[in-house]
């Protein structure tokens, strides 16, 4: 890669406190078949030995930058805006892609000028490096946004977009707190096609960590706040984001007048996915919890038959 000649990819990572997994995560990206990108890593605050990992690397493709903590979606903002590849591709600083990842995804945009969003099906991998579910999300555009009114298509790391969707829809927007990713596919799917390739071209760490007990819930007020402000976009062309204070649980009740039973409903159907995966990965112990939750929003005699299976299995 000539000094003056851009590259066709910037790949865009944001670190907090990542050691543990975040070699393996950037040999993943540095060890690609397509060698045409650059690699921003935004060092969002980390206090363990982050700093001195990136640091190792004399890789000149990476691009470094350390700053404060100021959270995941500023942080990848600033990372996008740094952006020099007519393709915008994403990495977590703990998973791994497979080698030919930034190449099918080349490749595909490449030869479907339509096509502005490209997630793959990936692996889930428990803290170990052990797989223990494959995810596979509807691949073409019409299945992709029928499924994006209720629930996610794309994983988050593995995804790579045209830089001039952003240009048209925006960033990442900064009061999400949570689910950025969510709302931003949401609306680069109301204005461009999207697609996910159907191979295997990430692995996604699903640890304890990923999505912890206390957190849950506020994600989940902000996965139901990218729905209902799609919903005002259909209906008006705008949507009414700088309207919507911080707590997004009255929001919703009051503003876009969700019932109370519609909430939880929702939550206790994603608790139960996350108890099924707790067990999935041996966590039992979070499995528990994440049952007690859902049966809490939602008290449903299946619940109970599930636990009883899951802790005799």
């Amino acid at each position: 890669m000539g000094t003056n000649i851009p590259p066709k990819v910037s790949v865009v990572m944001s670190v907090f406190n990542g050691e543990k997994y975040l070699r393996e995560a950037m040999d993943s990206i540095l060890t690609q078949t397509f060698t045409d990108f650059e690699f921003i890593i935004i060092n969002d605050g980390s206090t363990d030995r982050t700093r001195e990992i990136l640091e190792s690397y004399v890789d000149p493709r990476i691009r470094l930058y350390h700053q404060q903590n100021m959270g995941l979606t500023k942080s990848l903002n600033k990372g996008l805006s740094f952006a020099k590849g007519d393709y915008l591709a994403r990495q977590d600083g703990d998973d791994i892609s497979y080698p030919e990842r930034l190449s099918y995804q080349v490749n595909f945009l490449d030869s479907n000028k339509n096509i502005g969003l490209i997630g793959t099906f990936a692996s889930f991998i428990n803290s170990k490096g052990e797989e223990f579910n494959i995810w596979k999300p509807p691949w073409e555009h019409e299945g992709i946004k029928k499924h994006l009114m209720i629930t996610n298509c794309f994983c988050h790391g593995s995804v790579m977009f045209r830089k001039d969707c952003l240009d048209t829809v925006g960033y990442y927007r900064e009061k999400f707190k949570y689910s950025q990713d969510y709302d931003l596919w949401i609306r680069i799917s109301e204005q461009y096609r999207v697609a996910n390739i159907n191979e295997i071209l990430y692995k996604n760490r699903r640890s304890s960590s990923t999505i912890t007990r206390k957190r849950l819930p506020l994600q989940l007020n902000f996965h139901l706040l990218a729905i209902e402000l799609a919903k005002e976009r259909m209906g008006k062309g705008t949507d009414s984001l700088h309207e919507i204070n911080d707590n997004i649980e009255m929001c919703l009740k009051k503003k876009f007048r969700l019932n109370k039973s519609e909430i939880n409903k929702f939550k206790s159907c994603i608790y139960m996915q996350q108890f099924v995966e707790s067990f999935k990965t041996k966590n039992y112990y979070s499995g528990i919890i994440f049952w007690v939750k859902a049966f809490i929003f939602e008290a449903r005699k299946y619940k109970i038959e599930l636990l009883l299976r899951k802790i005799i299995d």
